[in-house]
């Protein structure tokens, strides 16, 4: 945990924004002219920036695409290699969920937690913000087919007209069928046109890699940097290499529009299950295919030198007011439900019960600033107790632990308390519900 003294504010300059009108960007000027080589997440951002979400929801919007990983739990026990490439596409899915947003979240608080469950979309997860400076979001999305554990963490830097992000996150997943387990960072970023120009737009370049433990079969993955005249702009072309380091499948595409598969080797195992008449899956699709398992994977990544399309990005935004303003997607907007029942089995430290995000979500700007700048000062308040006292705040859901593949480097996994201490809350509201009992008088 970092100890180091933090009277900075909970703002961080979100990537994904887009354009921002000629006043606004005035502003943004004034906040950034004399921030050249500072790292961006130590500036205070005024809440017209914000959507009302907070960065940990993003990290759970992210995995808008897991049925990937479904199906590559589906399909690793006969066909190692297929399993690998849809773990790669998920990883690239997480770049592309919300490729249009123009608004920021809010930054999450130190010990702020966050959950969503959602059965249709295969999504049980919850994170925690294990550290403030640097920022780092822990989560673990588990399902019947997988677990993903993630340390979420960015480096950046500004450089005059443009903010460049350092990969410093680390995912790994597990396959439950096998046990196959899949490590991999991020990519470079960097957001351009932030003083001078025109609309500020994001470029993400750079090699992406996916390693499966215990093995030489990897994906390697190289996204293009754009060019002049947004030449190669969302381009990638790239490699499925199995266990004897030979290409199985190559990648290309867009990795926020559709990507496409040519598998090189003959799979004898997996091909008997293309004998047996699967449905075939079509695209474009209308939707995101919630349903989507291995019996609809394309006929052709099981035969050598057929290009097909295998997974294309069909996440819409939400057409609901005030939702549609802010270019929010149908999970982003389902991930900040919570009635009145829902919020008693939640814990305090929900994100969904920011006061700040409330009020941002109401439209009350006012309101929204002001709760935010009470929040952020109360952090303060509390870091300056903690270095008092030297009885530094520990993570309640998530503790540090050595990864076995990289002595020395250490990644926050889950403590294994939550689910269990929100059980105890359901009960306990239930209880609370149930009728007395008593004869009224």
């Amino acid at each position: 945990m970092d100890t180091k003294k933090d009277d900075s504010s909970d703002g961080e300059l979100d990537l994904t924004v887009a354009a921002v009108d000629t006043e606004e960007r005035s502003g943004l000027v004034a906040l950034l002219t004399n921030a050249i080589g500072v790292d961006i997440t130590r500036i205070t951002v005024p809440v017209s920036y914000n959507e009302p979400t907070t960065f940990i929801q993003r990290v759970m919007e992210a995995y808008t695409h897991s049925y990937l990983l479904r199906v590559a739990n589906q399909v690793v026990a006969t066909d190692p290699d297929l399993a690998m490439l849809y773990v790669a596409a998920f990883t690239l899915s997480t770049f592309a969920c919300a490729i249009q947003r123009v608004s920021k979240p809010f930054n999450p608080l130190l010990g702020e937690t966050y959950e969503f469950c959602d059965h249709a979309r295969g999504i049980n997860f919850y994170g925690e913000q294990v550290s403030h400076h640097p920022p780092i979001t822990a989560g673990v999305l588990e399902t019947e087919h997988f677990v993903l554990l993630v340390n979420h963490k960015v480096a950046t830097r500004f450089t005059g007209n443009a903010i460049e992000v350092e990969p410093a996150s680390f995912t790994q997943v597990t396959l439950k069928a096998t046990g196959a387990t899949y490590t991999y960072r991020g990519i470079q970023s960097t957001l351009y046109n932030v003083l001078i120009g025109g609309a500020m737009w994001l470029d993400m370049y750079g090699e992406l890699v996916v390693t499966e433990v215990g093995s030489k079969r990897k994906a390697s993955l190289d996204c293009t940097k754009c060019g002049w005249f947004s030449a190669g702009w969302h381009e990638l072309s790239g490699s499925i290499y199995d266990e004897n380091e030979k290409v199985a499948f190559t990648v290309d595409g867009k990795w926020n529009e559709t990507l496409y598969a040519t598998r090189k080797q003959t799979a004898p195992a997996a091909k008997k299950a293309v004998e047996k008449g699967r449905p075939k899956h079509k695209y474009p699709l209308k939707g995101i295919p919630f349903n989507f398992s291995w019996e609809d994977v394309p006929e052709g990544l099981y035969q050598t030198e057929s290009k097909e399309p295998f997974w294309t990005n069909v996440e819409l935004v939400c057409k609901e007011a005030p939702w549609t303003q802010w270019k929010m997607t149908q999970i982003a907007k389902d991930g900040c439900w919570a009635d009145e029942k829902y919020q008693s089995v939640l814990p305090k430290t929900d994100s969904r019960l920011r006061a700040d995000r409330l009020g941002l979500e109401k439209l009350d700007y006012e309101t929204a600033a002001n709760e935010k700048h009470a929040l952020e000062e109360a952090q303060r308040a509390r870091r300056r107790k903690a270095e008092a006292t030297k009885k530094f705040p520990v993570p309640k859901y998530f503790k540090e632990s050595e990864l076995l593949l990289r002595p020395g480097e250490y990644f926050w996994i889950p403590k294994g308390n939550y689910w269990n201490e929100r059980q105890e809350r359901v009960n306990k509201a239930a209880m609370e519900a149930k009728p007395s009992g008593k004869a009224m008088g």
